[in-house]
């Protein structure tokens, strides 16, 4: 059987965003988000063992471009030694593409798992905190947390 699949992939990205300074030290932002990913030749193209990671590798050639719509909101603080910033978003991505595992398949070299590409709408829940503090004209602090919620 011939197969003969035409790939014809557009992307188009675009943001706006909105922010408020509510005062000297402190402001808020509200963004938005669009974008797209056209699947990479390894997604739409794997066939086989993939030798560096001792897997057998599966592409779909059936595979969309992923479409992502993120909405996020951020509050700042600022002052002279320390910075605050806390970022809470939601990601929905149409099609995203992922590798799960589907099995084993024995070859004459030996036992391999397989991997499959696949794809889902997912969403993507979550918060960023950063903080720095200067402590003195020589040392300073910086932290950062996340936390991540995926569903499919």
């Amino acid at each position: 059987m011939l197969v003969n699949p035409i790939f014809d992939f557009h992307s188009f990205s675009v943001s706006a965003g909105i922010s408020y300074d509510l005062n000297n030290n402190n402001s808020i932002l509200f963004n938005y988000g669009l974008s797209n990913r056209a699947p990479n030749a390894s997604e739409l193209f794997s066939d086989g063992l993939h030798h560096s990671a001792a897997r057998i590798e599966l592409g779909e050639l059936r595979i969309k471009k992923e479409t992502s719509n993120r909405v996020s909101g951020t509050y700042n603080y600022n002052e002279e030694k320390v910075s605050i910033s806390i970022e809470g978003f939601f990601n929905h991505i149409k099609d995203f593409i992922y590798i799960e595992p589907t099995g084993v398949e024995s070859t004459n070299r030996g036992a391999f798992p397989v991997w499959e590409y696949n794809q889902v709408a997912a969403q993507i829940f979550g918060i960023d905190i950063d903080v720095n503090k200067k402590v003195s004209n020589n040392f300073s602090y910086s932290g950062s947390l996340s936390l991540l919620q995926g569903d499919n």
